[in-house]
């Protein structure tokens, strides 16, 4: 890897400089315009100087590229995040409600729980007491006895 120093901001590392550099930069030494423009005017060469101004020109366009190119991707960056809270949201929101939802039903069946075993002492002592429970029984029976003898 190169490097090349510019005054302003140091030494800078650089990936092929040189296959990339017109000559007239080659010829200085560095790609520095301040270099550039204190070297001997006669020995440069009108056609070097438009390719070198071609060269920053073109650099300059890669760079913007660039710089649009990160700008874009911490968009998209931006906007999957917001989506993604926004969808976090909404889950949490939906999970809440089930939550509410399920303890509400808990709440209905702990009362039914509740009244089913205060009416079991009750169902107990119906069942025990024969004089009740004997006369229930046979009108049951006589009612299935005549449903039993209008389908045969």
């Amino acid at each position: 890897m190169s490097t090349y120093s510019d005054p302003r901001i140091g030494t800078q590392p650089t990936t092929n400089v040189l296959a990339s550099t017109p000559p007239i930069a080659r010829k200085s030494g560095t790609m520095n315009s301040r270099s550039f423009s204190q070297q001997n005017n006669n020995d440069l060469d009108p056609k070097e100087i438009k390719e070198y101004i071609q060269h920053i020109k073109n650099t300059n366009k890669d760079l913007i590229n660039k710089i649009e190119e990160h700008k874009n991707l911490i968009q998209r960056l931006e906007n999957e995040k917001t989506h993604l809270l926004a969808q976090k949201q909404e889950e949490t929101a939906n999970l809440r409600s089930r939550i509410e939802t399920l303890e509400g039903e808990q709440t209905r069946l702990t009362i039914s729980i509740q009244n089913l075993s205060q009416l079991a002492p009750l169902a107990n002592s119906i069942l025990s007491d024969k004089k009740f429970y004997q006369p229930m029984m046979k009108r049951l029976w006589v009612k299935i006895l005549l449903i039993k003898g209008q389908h045969c």
